[in-house]
This record gives C-alpha cells, sequence and structure tokens, in this order.
C-alpha cells in the first residue's frame, strides 16, 4: 500500500487539480502528479483527488413503498388461464349443436346404404357358389 506523507500528498493533488481545472485529461494530470512525486495508477490518482475534495452528500433516504421491502424484486405472477364467460349461461357445446346432428344422420344413413349394399351383394355371391 502506499502512503503519503501530508505535504507529498496536497502537492500531489494540488498539481493533478491544477491540470484538471484546465480542461486537461487524467492522463495529463497523471503526468503531472507522477512529477510531484506520485507512484500509483491513474485510478488511483483519480480516487485520490476526488477523495480530497470530500465526498458528496448522499441521496435522501426513500421512504420504502407499502408492501414493498428491500431486497431481490419480486418476478412476475405465474399466468393463469381462466376461461372467461360473459353473463348468462354458458355456451353450448359445438359438437352439440342441432345442425351437427342432422350431418351425423345424413352420413350414418350413407354409411347404412353402402355397408347393406356390399352385404347384399357378398351374400349373392356365396348363394350362388354354394348353388353351383
Amino acid at each position: 500500500m502506499k502512503r503519503y506523507g501530508k505535504a507529498e500528498k496536497a502537492q500531489i493533488i494540488q498539481a493533478a487539480s491544477s491540470v484538471r481545472a484546465k480542461a486537461g485529461t487524467w492522463a495529463e494530470a497523471f503526468e503531472a502528479a507522477k512529477s510531484a512525486g506520485y507512484r500509483g495508477t491513474i485510478s488511483g490518482l483519480n480516487q485520490m483527488v476526488r477523495n480530497a475534495f470530500g465526498k458528496k452528500t448522499p441521496p435522501k433516504p426513500v421512504a420504502p413503498t407499502k408492501g414493498r421491502l428491500r431486497g431481490r424484486k419480486p418476478g412476475p405472477k405465474p399466468v393463469v388461464l381462466v376461461v372467461k364467460r360473459g353473463p348468462g349461461r354458458p355456451r353450448k357445446n359445438p359438437l352439440a349443436v342441432e345442425g351437427f346432428s342432422s350431418i351425423q344422420a345424413l352420413v350414418a344413413k350413407v354409411v347404412r346404404e353402402r355397408v347393406a349394399g356390399v352385404l347384399d351383394g357378398a351374400i349373392e355371391i356365396l348363394q350362388q357358389a354354394k348353388g353351383e
């Protein structure tokens, strides 16, 4: 750890702050501080100069809001899928609509006719084969 006496530290700070006051860069302030006896790095010089002029006043504490504690912010709430229904009776099942039952009956009728026709043909062929 590099320690400087009060007089040496004051000279380093004076050299660096005079360069910075003239809108100089930290690199220029670092060269001036090195000539005044500084043996550290640019970031260390930056910290030394900033700390020499006093710390900024801390921000006013913010009162915690109701229901909010310090620490980690709560994550998003889980999404719950809910089927929303309007007022009144719930909707009927779309498969149980009256129009669908008539289509179902028509399909059943066509299937019965075709199956019956195929079976009748097969029975005739079997009877002819038996009768020969």
